[in-house]
C-alpha cells in the first residue's frame, strides 16, 4: 500500500484497466478497506462468481465490455474493486471503490469511469472508507484525454496547458 506523506510540487499519478474484484462484510466511513474473500484479476468485460461459501472463483471471459461483474450467488456482501495505479513511478494495487450498502444475490457490474478526483487531507491513509464530499477537491476528467496537469495556488485549482 503506498502511502504518500511527502508532498512534492509536482506529483505523477497514472492507472491501468487492471482490476481485482472482492467482497467485504462492512462499509465503515475512516475505515481501511479489509476484504472478506479472496480476490481475482479481472479486466473489463469479464465476470467473476462469488459462490455459495464466499469463494471468488477465476475469471471469465462474459459481461459488458466497459465494465467488471460479480455474479453473487454468496448474499449480502460488499463487493469491492481495486485496480493498478502507478504513484511518481512506484505501481501498487488499491481498492478504489466499495459498495456503501450491500448488495443481494445477483449479478452487480461496475462501470469504468475514467475519473479522479483530487483532494488534499491530512490522517488519511491509501484505502480509506469515505463516501462523504471532500472539501477543495477537483474531478479531473479523462474521457478525451491521458494526461493532465493541475495548479494549486491560493486555494483554488486551475489547469495548466
Amino acid at each position: 500500500m503506498a502511502v504518500l506523506t511527502n508532498y512534492a510540487h509536482s506529483t505523477s499519478f497514472s492507472w491501468t484497466s487492471q482490476f481485482a474484484l472482492f467482497g467485504t462484510n462492512l462499509f465503515l466511513e475512516g475505515r481501511t478497506v479489509v476484504a472478506a474473500t479472496n480476490q481475482e484479476t479481472l479486466e473489463l468485460g469479464q465476470t467473476c462468481e462469488l459462490d455459495e461459501n464466499c469463494i471468488l472463483h477465476p475469471r471469465v471471459s462474459r459481461g459488458p465490455f466497459d465494465g467488471v461483474t460479480m455474479a453473487n450467488e454468496f448474499g449480502l456482501i460488499h463487493p469491492g474493486l481495486s485496480q493498478v495505479s502507478v504513484l511518481n513511478g512506484v505501481e501498487t494495487m488499491t481498492p478504489v471503490y466499495v459498495a456503501p450498502s450491500p448488495v443481494r444475490p445477483g449479478s452487480v457490474t461496475f462501470n469504468s469511469i475514467e475519473s479522479v478526483i483530487v483532494w488534499f487531507e491530512q490522517d488519511i491513509s491509501t484505502s480509506t472508507m469515505f463516501s462523504s464530499a471532500r472539501s477543495m477537491s477537483i474531478e479531473i476528467d479523462f474521457r478525451w484525454t491521458n494526461s493532465d496537469t493541475r495548479l494549486y495556488k491560493g486555494g483554488e485549482w486551475s489547469a495548466l496547458s
